[in-house]
């Protein structure tokens, strides 16, 4: 998630000079870029991120001094998946106003893009120092924690979150933390919360599927995996669930429908889970 800082101001521009290596701008050169700055936000409404790239390193050339151009111009480029010089716009916003928890955050973001966790973490962490009460950088500092397989301190930094907002995701994060601790109760409360949030999202019917089917109440499972496929139908991992519970549910013919979806959108690599459904359907033909 990427925010804009606006500039307000309105003029006209030329060039930049530096003096002791410091750039002195002028005051045309600052007015054309702002300018340019705010025909670039416009044309990020418009979904034009290339031109609006175009606009805010034009402005940045223009005017060296101001931190929102080179974060604005990183956030065009995360948006074209040109992640390393995402990255840099960031550092160079972060280098013009290290204060800026902002710009920390859409950093973490693009490193947490190119599967750099531990740098994210550390990104993550500093925006939260700027900015105690952000939330947006305590839901990611989470997420890199939960990926990582660190359970305990991704429930720490969403449950921090929670003092400053809600979602879905969040919740649902949470219930399957104490899902995998075996804290049924307590996962069934996050799943619940998390369903007053927002019903259509797909990964809360999914994990309510995998605790009902834990706790082997089928008849649950299947229903909260066909709503979870229903809003979701490219999750090939939950036609393979939906598929197990129904076979313990006795219906075979609807498994065997479930896992021949599976097989037709499972991609390619996942060779020992296309093994293991064909093995499933020899067995419900029997």
């Amino acid at each position: 998630m990427f925010f804009f800082r606006r500039s307000f101001a309105v003029f006209l521009t030329i060039g930049a000079m530096t003096y002791c290596g410091k750039p002195i701008v002028d005051e045309a050169s600052r007015t054309q870029a702002q300018a340019l700055n705010r025909l670039g936000l416009t044309d990020v409404q418009a979904g034009n991120m290339a031109s609006g790239l175009a606009r805010f390193e034009e402005a940045a050339r223009l005017d060296p001094t101001v931190a929102e151009y080179p974060n604005n111009a990183g956030m065009c480029q995360f948006k074209l998946a040109q992640l390393d010089s995402a990255a840099r716009s960031f550092a160079a916003a972060i280098k013009l106003n290290p204060k800026s928890s902002l710009y920390y955050l859409n950093q973490g973001t693009a490193y947490a893009a190119m599967g750099d966790r531990g740098v994210a973490i550390e990104l993550f962490q500093e925006a939260i120092k700027l900015d105690p009460t952000s939330f947006v950088a305590r839901f990611q500092l989470g997420l890199m924690y939960f990926n990582s397989g660190k359970q305990d301190k991704a429930r720490e930094a969403w449950t921090a979150a929670l003092d400053h907002g809600d979602s879905v995701e969040i919740e649902t994060g949470l219930g399957v933390i104490a899902m995998n601790k075996n804290e049924d109760s307590d996962a069934e409360t996050y799943f619940q919360r998390a369903q007053k949030l927002n019903a259509e999202f797909p990964q809360l019917h999914y994990n309510l599927g995998v605790l009902y089917q834990k706790r082997k109440e089928y008849t649950k499972a299947e229903e909260s995996y066909l709503r979870s496929v229903k809003l979701d139908p490219k999750s090939f991992i939950t036609y393979y669930n939906l598929a197990v519970v129904q076979s313990q549910l006795g219906k075979k013919d609807r498994a065997t429908e479930s896992l021949n979806k599976f097989l037709s959108i499972l991609p390619e690599g996942f060779d020992a889970q296309r093994a293991d459904a064909m093995r499933m359907l020899k067995e419900l033909k029997k």
